[in-house]
């Protein structure tokens, strides 16, 4: 019945985020408005609904959307090529398992989500991913550019995470780099946080995400 309800709880969160589409020099990848909704609606979804079978105890949290990763995919530090990659057993992601992208031949691909993910399934451990700001902010009149999000589109996301830490009832949390935490504490979150794995991050990122999650270093190997 948990189960059930909590599938419920989750197409109607997904349903009313949709449905944000007040601020300026933002793409809701989410919106009824953005040219591909059903896939990342599709996707964030089924997501969701894995993941509250696999209980997570810890939820890494970005900044915001990229415009090459969750602003296509629908789920947070993923991109269209991690969308068809079969992880956790063949249980998470895959086209065989209903998710979806644009086209099959010619995926987007994201060097951060790319890293991410690539650790995730060596160590076959998965935290619940979010990000402080859910949509994809964007410079003035150009939606293939990344922004910081404002105090306002902040305030919103607050909101929204509060939802997502109630539904799956996590306490752990920890923020993807410097700017994730900087961002996190304008809500009033304090956290540990973890070195992002752009730009050179890599080796941080694991080691740092490998001790959060009390990865061992034999399990853990780069």
């Amino acid at each position: 019945m948990f189960i059930i309800e909590g599938y419920n709880m989750i197409t109607e969160f997904v349903e009313k985020i949709a449905q944000f589409n007040n601020f300026e020099n933002v793409e809701n990848q989410y919106s009824n408005n953005f040219k591909y909704n059903i896939i990342t609606r599709n996707n964030l979804i089924q997501y969701m609904k894995i993941m509250l079978k696999m209980k997570p105890a810890t939820i890494l949290i970005g900044e915001a959307p990229g415009y090459n990763g969750c602003r296509w995919s629908g789920v947070p530090f993923t991109a269209e090529k991690n969308i068809l990659i079969e992880y956790r057993k063949g249980q998470l992601f895959g086209i065989t398992n209903g998710f979806k992208i644009r086209d099959i031949a010619k995926p987007q691909s994201e060097a951060s989500a790319t890293i991410v993910w690539e650790h995730l399934r060596k160590i076959d451990s998965y935290p619940l991913m979010w990000n402080a700001f859910p949509f994809h902010p964007h410079k003035k009149n150009n939606t293939e550019s990344n922004r910081k999000p404002s105090n306002e589109e902040l305030h919103t996301g607050k909101l929204i995470l509060s939802e997502i830490l109630k539904m799956y009832n996590i306490n752990n949390i920890i923020a993807l780099g410097n700017t994730a935490q900087e961002t996190l504490a304008k809500i009033g979150i304090t956290c540990n946080k973890i070195r992002h794995p752009a730009n050179g991050g890599k080796n941080e990122f694991i080691s740092g995400l490998n001790t959060e999650l009390g990865i061992l270093p034999s399990n853990a190997s780069t």
